[in-house]
């Protein structure tokens, strides 16, 4: 179904809502790596990603590496704070369970944001496929869980955002974006194609990887689509061979990774530009794959991996910042929100160490664009 047939399916949570609103018992933490130390944090990288059950979410963009990881994992990245940055913060996460349909929905990140700027509680946002996260400092955690189930209560927020932060501007990355899932579970199956688009993709691009307890959500530029493809049609033809055994033969002799989940992966010492030289064919975005992905490619993907979703529209993605600000700026999921929602957009947001992203289909993108220069601003009612 076209985005514009949702044009006006508002959303509304229902009054069993908050049996979805789940508390993670994780401590959390916002770290940031720098692009060029990559290399230095292979190891901790692919341990979270494909040998873990711990909530993960890799982000890049142009400008940055961002992560959110559960404490207990910080040790396994270095110290050195020129390598990685931690936020100072601990955080905890509301999930809040939306199904495939929310995605198409307008309001829903709204109706999440919005109470708790009105209770001047700050978070970090985090879409997903079916779920959104909302990650709130651990001191704010029960009065943010109180907060959001009494929206669910009132079913329908009509006001706006009143915050006194900075003026709003916008900045449109030249993406189109496609989002999939697939249960974790099945997430050995789709390592190769995963693995080269997590590590070994370089030059600018926009970029998330998020694993919850049950799925694995992907945003991945449309004209990759293929490097999914290309790993189902080798499945198709090696049926007798584990998937992982096909990743680990398929992996330069450098790169050392013990594919057994209950071992952990060895120490990652090639450099990463060493090995994206030494092996070409890992470099995807200079294959500049078609995006064509066909009935027939998709059923085959289906085939392999049964739970594998795409989402059938083309996104695009919005950087948010503040003047004068180049961190977050209080408020800003709300604001944003609200102007989309009353303008009948959905959304889909990713915040990161830095910055905040929000995608909207791409025959959105113009009434996005003058939303955001004629809506609300920052600091207005």
């Amino acid at each position: 179904m076209a985005a514009g047939e949702y044009a006006y399916e508002l959303f509304q949570f229902s009054h069993e809502t908050t049996e979805h609103i789940k508390t993670l018992p994780q401590k959390l933490s916002l770290l940031t790596i720098q692009t060029n130390s990559l290399s230095l944090c292979l190891d901790p990288l692919i341990r979270l990603a494909f040998y873990s059950e711990k909530l993960f979410s890799f982000t890049e963009t142009p400008d940055e590496v961002s992560l959110i990881i559960e404490q207990d994992s910080l040790d396994q990245f270095p110290s050195d704070p020129s390598i990685v940055t931690i936020s100072g913060q601990t955080y905890r996460a509301l999930e809040v369970w939306e199904g495939e349909q929310a995605l198409d929905c307008i309001g829903a990140v709204r109706q999440l944001a919005l109470p708790l700027e009105t209770a001047k509680i700050p978070c970090v946002y985090l879409s997903t496929f079916n779920t959104d996260l909302i990650l709130v400092d651990e001191n704010d955690l029960s009065a943010a869980l109180e907060v959001l189930e009494q929206s669910v209560k009132r079913s329908s927020i009509n006001k706006s955002s009143t915050s006194s932060s900075p003026t709003l501007l916008n900045t449109r990355h030249p993406y189109r974006l496609s989002l999939l899932t697939f249960l974790r579970r099945e997430g050995d199956l789709l390592m190769h194609p995963l693995l080269k688009q997590l590590l070994f993709t370089s030059g600018p691009r926009f970029f998330n990887f998020t694993a919850t307890q049950k799925e694995i959500t992907v945003v991945t530029e449309r004209h990759l689509l293929n490097s999914f493809l290309n790993i189902s049609a080798a499945s198709s033809d090696q049926e007798s061979s584990s998937s992982t055994e096909n990743f680990s033969s398929s992996l330069p002799s450098s790169l050392a990774v013990s594919t057994s989940p209950s071992s952990p992966t060895q120490q990652v010492s090639t450099s990463f530009e060493a090995l994206m030289t030494s092996s070409p064919q890992m470099n995807i975005r200079k294959e500049r794959p078609s995006s064509s992905f066909t009935s027939a490619s998709y059923a085959r993907m289906k085939s392999i991996v049964p739970s594998f979703i795409l989402n059938p529209s083309t996104w695009v993605s919005y950087e948010l910042h503040a003047e004068g600000d180049s961190g977050h700026v209080e408020g800003m999921v709300s604001v944003v929100s609200d102007v989309l929602y009353h303008s009948k957009i959905s959304m889909y947001y990713i915040s990161t160490f830095t910055t905040d992203f929000f995608l909207v289909h791409e025959e959105d993108a113009e009434r996005t664009t003058q939303s955001l220069k004629h809506g609300p601003k920052l600091g207005q009612k």
